[in-house]
């Protein structure tokens, strides 16, 4: 579970030097706002960007995206503005997922097809005390912030890739978007320094629209009580599924 914290920490170090604070953004001629807050940023600086349909969708609120950092991979789901979450990642006892509904927090074995109350009991047991946080803080409604700084091409891992940045006034950081050449689709993302070399190491992005259809996951999985996650050993698989 150490290893599923330490890779957690990494995107939030991507996103921390990518991005800036999330204040209350809200789509291009309408009265929608994240969180109920009130409208401070739009989404012209975006307009006719690569980069615009997938802010579009992050701001809507309701999106998931996979990402890949040193081989391994992640999925974070949002629905009603991050009411609902999900985040999985493969670990070393086996893949697990947090999912919040609301203010119910849950702790689920896909590969199992279990689920429990993500109680303080058993945020102990699998090392699991700030994942709400955690994953709270990847939500990418940090980068709405960001105004256009510049675009262009460039090599990377031997790809020609088209780029556009992004600058944080807030963290005075500009974050990297890489996009194919011939489709347009975003591929990478991450912080680059002041001679435009990436500062952080980029990770495989694709962003998609989510339902709550997401959340459904919960309902196909066996309900197991605290006391079997606390007694069954680190390996989930040991829980019974009788």
């Amino acid at each position: 579970m150490k290893r599923f914290l330490s890779l957690v920490l990494v995107f939030l170090m991507i996103f921390a030097l990518s991005a800036c604070n999330n204040d209350d953004p809200t789509l291009d001629g309408g009265p929608k706002t994240i969180n109920g807050g009130q409208p401070s940023v739009s989404l012209s600086q975006f307009s006719g960007k690569l980069i615009e349909p997938t802010m579009k969708l992050i701001a809507s609120g309701n999106y998931m995206y996979q990402t890949t950092i040193d081989g391994v991979s992640a999925t974070y789901a949002t629905t009603d503005n991050g009411q609902n979450m999900l985040f999985t990642m493969p670990t070393k006892e086996g893949t697990i997922s947090y999912i919040k509904m609301g203010s119910a927090e849950y702790i689920a074995f896909p590969t199992q097809k279990l689920y429990g109350d993500l109680t303080d009991a058993i945020k102990q047991k699998y090392d699991l005390t700030n994942i709400g946080n955690l994953a709270s803080s990847l939500d990418l409604r940090i980068f709405l912030n960001t105004t256009f700084a510049e675009e262009g091409t460039i090599t990377y891992e031997n790809v020609l890739y088209k780029y556009e940045d992004y600058f944080s006034p807030t963290t005075q950081v500009t974050s990297r978007f890489l996009f194919e050449s011939e489709t347009g689709t975003l591929r990478y993302f991450g912080a680059i320094d002041a001679s435009g070399n990436l500062r952080a190491l980029p990770a495989v992005l694709a962003v998609y629209e989510a339902t709550s259809d997401v959340f459904n996951v919960v309902s196909t999985y066996k309900r197991v009580s605290e006391q079997e996650l606390l007694s069954a050993k680190v390996d989930p698989s040991s829980v019974s599924t009788q």
